[in-house]
């Protein structure tokens, strides 16, 4: 939805219903891949430590799973290129950056952060190919699908601090955090409620990894649940106030299905 915002902000047209639907059923789709490919590849750990999970558990066959990663993969390409052909790219991209996140990178601090934070750009990114083609990528809007990786990044960097003896926060990550918490402000030439509603975010994720006793966890936690307002301030910063209700609407719905889902992964 942002990087759609960002694409009519530049004066592109808002395109027909049928490409978004396809759009965001293809981003979709490409984000359950990667979570029943984690789960794949996670597998023999699952069996020590989480096995309640569906591969460990039996409640899911590896073949069912294997058959999932291939047609999500597929049908996720699909629908983003039919959306547009230029996101067949984008969407490839996306694939390529969740596959080395789950195959490879993860287990490397850094690496893991910055394809974490190349998957969430890439999506943005989307949004902003499907309005505006490939000439919006050469405009200063992708500056902030930028700083959108910049804060997902920093926010997996602070969680590899999350499982240590005596936890402290990343200073570097959190000194980037807060710097893309203000994009919004700054994209809507600091307009106050945009540095009201930026401050609040900021200070809502990052409190409890600042005050004793230290709780990175929930702040990892309160990251993840607030990207879809960070994304709704960047809607509403370039004036496309329906995409910026719609996301934040989607910060209502995403805790209760996370609380009802809980942990038992794809």
């Amino acid at each position: 939805m942002a990087g759609m915002a960002l694409a009519l902000h530049a004066g592109h047209a808002w395109p027909s219903l049928w490409p978004v639907i396809l759009a965001g059923l293809g981003l979709v789709l490409a984000y359950a891949n990667g979570m029943a490919m984690n789960d794949l590849l996670d597998e023999e750990f699952d069996r020590m430590a989480h096995s309640e999970r569906p591969l460990p558990s039996g409640d899911l066959s590896r073949k069912f799973v294997r058959r999932l990663v291939a047609i999500t993969g597929l049908a996720s390409i699909s629908c983003l290129g039919a959306a547009r052909p230029i996101l067949f790219v984008s969407g490839a991209l996306l694939l390529i950056s969740i596959y080395l996140y789950d195959s490879t990178l993860k287990m490397r601090p850094v690496p893991a952060s910055l394809a974490m934070g190349s998957c969430r750009a890439l999506s943005m990114a989307t949004g902003l190919l499907l309005v505006g083609g490939i000439e919006s990528i050469l405009t200063p809007m992708i500056l902030v699908c930028l700083s959108y990786m910049a804060l997902i990044t920093a926010l997996t960097q602070l969680s590899q601090s999350e499982d240590e003896k005596d936890p402290r926060p990343n200073a570097a990550a959190v000194c980037i955090l807060v710097f893309a918490y203000c994009v919004p402000a700054i994209l809507a030439q600091g307009q106050a409620i945009e540095v009201v509603a930026a401050l609040a975010i900021a200070i809502h994720v990052l409190a409890p990894s600042l005050r004793r006793p230290v709780n990175i966890g929930l702040s990892i936690k309160r990251g993840v649940f607030t990207t879809v307002l960070w994304n709704s301030l960047i809607c509403l910063a370039v004036g496309a106030r329906e995409l910026a209700m719609g996301s934040a609407g989607l910060y209502l719905v995403i805790p209760l299905l996370a609380r009802k889902l809980g942990q038992k992964g794809s």
